[in-house]
């Protein structure tokens, strides 16, 4: 599978209630990975930004500490799904907003 196809563990995918409740957690980051124009409308409170679409994003992914947990959103849930497949492939304890920053404000 290559790194920009579809495979993401529903274990890995948090409703937006959930997302919320665990990323202000200690040892929590939250990496937004949608792409600077996408940001430029706001971000989640301690977003990190790693634009998914930058040609070092996956350096940038695999460049983060292991010992942290990731919280990881886009627009939609996919991108960050796609993001969040790779790091757990990577040994990395990572989630996922389910439906992404569309699905944040309908919580």
């Amino acid at each position: 599978m290559s790194f920009f196809s579809f495979g993401k563990s529903s274990e890995t995918d948090l409703s937006p209630a959930e997302f919320e409740a665990r990323m202000n957690q200690e040892g929590a980051r939250v990496i937004d990975v949608r792409s600077d124009g996408e940001i430029s409308q706001g971000t989640l409170p301690n977003a990190e930004h790693i634009d998914f679409f930058d040609s070092s994003f996956k350096s940038n992914l695999e460049a983060l500490p292991k010992e942290n947990t990731y919280y990881v959103y886009c627009r939609s849930g996919m991108r960050s799904g796609k993001a969040v497949s790779h790091l757990t492939k990577l040994g990395y304890k990572a989630f996922n907003l389910k439906g992404g920053i569309m699905a944040w404000g309908r919580r």
